[in-house]
């Protein structure tokens, strides 16, 4: 039963029929909470769940799996250490024991650490889909959190029977709900046969489909084409389709024949078998091909041209009607009395085949685990993607698609990237991994964290003074800062001649980033002493410079120089470097403003070059103004490649603040990307506005 505080964490879509009516309407219609998970990452699933109080969850096997291995990895740290990982066997042991003997179950007290890491509040988890599996049954038992397993279909909108609760049964799918009724038609001497219901929630027959509710619909008995078997207590287990569907880790339905005649047009396939392969929990979707008889058997050729057509024509289907394997073979397909397709055979030869090739392919992979951490980035998750998607590791290179090629489903995608977290130590963002399609962009996106964590460290390790607000630098440091900042302003006044406009638009006291155009290796000290000019020195003292990491601070020495007497953070020059946008943060959360210049270096022209979308992310993820600046003269005083300026008049004129409020309410739905970009080319757009209006005499 529902109840009115409960709180049910939703992880699954709602056009999951289980999803809409047990994990949507039947808490409303009761009067509870539901909370929408933004990813399926077990970390956040767990901080989601202790943050919310969450009672109850809905889900399929593969996210149960996903949450158990990885509270053995990074809570109970069963997988790095044999000690631990003996401890939890036996613990576990303890607690199925004390149960069989006792009738009580210690799992909430055993492991109290792991209710916490749940939240403290769980009292329901319920699992369909497809099978449960007794290894997860019995793990989450032990643990004091049984998972009650269910069976349905759509067609019976969804939901038959269910695990009672506190009465769950392992490998059982429960007992049939008030009001169905179960039968098994024509059982076997084991008393397995197909699973025929009458229910009140039964469809009223397939949308203009009279053939196909016939061949299933027989007075108001529905034949599930699933088969299994009913013990004395009324509790059903499944034992496996009497139709050959293919069920998903995800709670897919698959049909074979409409896969073949999807594939079988493609050009060189003479004939295709589609059968399920078992894979963990899951099955995966593997095609046996043989190729058209104009061409030579094996040709290496032909297997290449229709593996390329086939990943082409998967572009434009549902990723679980993707070919996860594709098998060749020389023979002819095995056929039943009819001629046609005989799955069974065919799925107990490719079983054969797979079996005999696994053993030497073991050989080739299984040394490369031993050195997950000290192995290049790259070879860890090539050795990853290869295990987690059956496919060699010499066939996996930077163009290859995780989705089209590998087959990953969008449960895999996740388990690929928490089994690379867990091999190379980094955290890849949920708005990162979403967007990821390509094995190069994996490659990219770690390399990029892992430079941006090295740079963390560093600093964490000795911090910059220009890191820090002016209220924590040291009394030399802060001696040296105002001499140099009142040394530029000196200058830059006296002979230079420099002239500022719009001094007062420049918020005071509070945290802004300063967008300037970018010409001159004078443009930070005319924009320190136009600062200074407007607002006083002691705000000027306040301004960080960002300035290229690998420009400024290599050797250490010009590093030490301007991070002392220009106050410049060293920061990366890729546009998504999450160490950049975290020292930016802390920063501006103290306080103080930034100076960037977006166009990414100085213009070999003078003019106002395109501003890149690093400035709009900055803004709108830390939510504040940013102030445009133009700077004119510093080009014809100091230009790129000079290196002794020239007595020239320089000018500032600074624009009105950009807040991000503006783009709160978006037309269209922009993408993060795209608002980045807009709130760039905005601000680009004022610049060059000020600039056009601050001619260089």
């Amino acid at each position: 039963p529902v109840e009115p505080n409960d709180v049910l964490l939703s992880v699954l879509p709602l056009y999951h029929a289980l999803e809409f009516t047990c994990g949507f309407l039947m808490p409303i219609s009761g009067g509870a909470r539901v909370v929408y998970a933004t990813t399926l990452k077990p970390r956040v699933i767990l901080e989601t769940m202790r943050t919310t109080g969450t009672t109850c969850m809905l889900g399929v096997p593969t996210i149960y799996s996903l949450l158990r291995d990885y509270l053995e990895r990074k809570v109970l740290g069963a997988s790095g250490s044999t000690f631990k990982s003996n401890l939890m066997a036996t613990s576990k042991q303890i607690s199925h024991s004390v149960e069989r003997r006792f009738g009580r179950n210690i799992g909430r007290k055993l492991f109290s650490r792991v209710h916490q890491e749940f939240g403290g509040r769980i009292r329901v988890f319920v699992s369909g889909g497809s099978t449960l599996g007794e290894d997860l049954f019995q793990d989450f038992k032990a643990l004091g959190m049984p998972i009650y397993e269910g069976y349905g279909l759509t067609e019976t909108a969804p939901v038959l029977t269910v695990n009672p609760l506190h009465r769950a049964r392992a490998r059982s799918a429960g007992r049939p709900l008030p009001g169905v009724e179960v039968r098994l038609d024509h059982p076997d001497k084991h008393g397995v046969g197909e699973i025929v219901i009458r229910s009140p929630s039964l469809m009223k027959g397939y949308f203009k489909n009279n053939g196909a509710t016939r061949a299933v619909m027989e007075d108001n008995w529905f034949h599930t084409g699933d088969l299994g078997w009913v013990d004395v207590d009324g509790y059903i287990y499944i034992t496996g389709r009497s139709k050959d569907v293919i069920v998903t880790g995800a709670g897919k339905n698959v049909y074979p024949i409409d896969l073949e005649a999807i594939y079988r047009g493609v050009q060189g396939v003479r004939n295709i078998g589609v059968v399920g392969m078992p894979k963990g929990l899951t099955e995966e979707i593997h095609a046996v091909i043989q190729t058209d008889h104009n061409d030579v058997v094996g040709s290496k050729e032909t297997e290449e041209m229709i593996q390329k057509e086939t990943r082409r024509l998967a572009r434009e289907l549902p990723s679980y009607h993707r070919l996860q394997r594709i098998h060749f073979w020389a023979e002819g397909l095995p056929a039943d009395q009819n001629g046609e397709i005989d799955r069974s055979k065919l799925r107990r030869l490719l079983r054969r085949e797979l079996k005999e090739k696994r053993k030497p392919k073991e050989k080739e992979i299984h040394p490369s685990r031993g050195k997950k951490r000290t192995s290049p980035p790259r070879e860890v998750l090539i050795f990853e993607l290869s295990r987690l998607s059956g496919h060699p590791e010499a066939t996996i290179g930077p163009s290859t698609d995780l989705y089209d090629d590998l087959g990953l489903d969008s449960l895999q995608a996740i388990e690929m990237l928490l089994l690379a977290e867990e091999a190379l130590g980094v955290s890849i963002p949920d708005e990162q991994a979403v967007q990821l399609t390509k094995v190069g962009e994996l490659f990219e996106l770690v390399r990029g964290i892992k430079a941006d964590e090295a740079v963390l460290e560093a600093v964490a390790r000795s911090p910059l003074s220009s890191t820090l607000p002016l209220v924590a630098k040291k009394g030399l440091d802060r001696a040296l800062l105002r001499a140099s900042f009142g040394a530029a302003r000196t200058i830059l006044t006296s002979w230079f001649g420099l002239k500022v406009r719009n001094g007062n638009a420049v918020p005071f006291g509070k945290p802004y980033i300063l967008a300037a155009n970018h010409s001159s290796h004078l443009d930070t000290g005319a924009v320190v002493a136009a600062l200074a000019q407007s607002k006083g020195l002691d705000e000027a003292l306040r301004l960080h410079v960002l300035g290229a990491r690998d420009y400024f601070f290599s050797p250490k020495w010009l590093g030490w120089l301007v991070s002392k007497l220009l106050n410049v953070v060293p920061i990366e020059r890729h546009e998504n470097s999450l160490a950049s946008l975290k020292m930016v943060k802390e920063i501006l959360r103290s306080g103080e403003p930034v100076l960037i210049y977006p166009e990414g270096s100085r213009s070999r022209s003078g003019e106002v070059q395109g501003f890149k979308a690093g400035l709009g992310l900055m803004a709108w993820e830390l939510q504040v103004p940013v102030v445009p600046i133009a700077i004119s003269g510093t080009y014809k005083a100091l230009p790129a490649g000079k290196f002794w300026p020239i007595r020239h008049p320089i000018k500032v004129a600074f624009g009105e603040p950009l807040p991000m409020q503006r783009y709160q309410h978006q037309p269209g739905e922009l993408s993060r990307e795209e608002l980045y970009r807009l709130i760039a080319r905005d601000v680009q757009a004022a610049v060059r506005g000020l600039w056009v209006a601050t001619p260089d005499g």
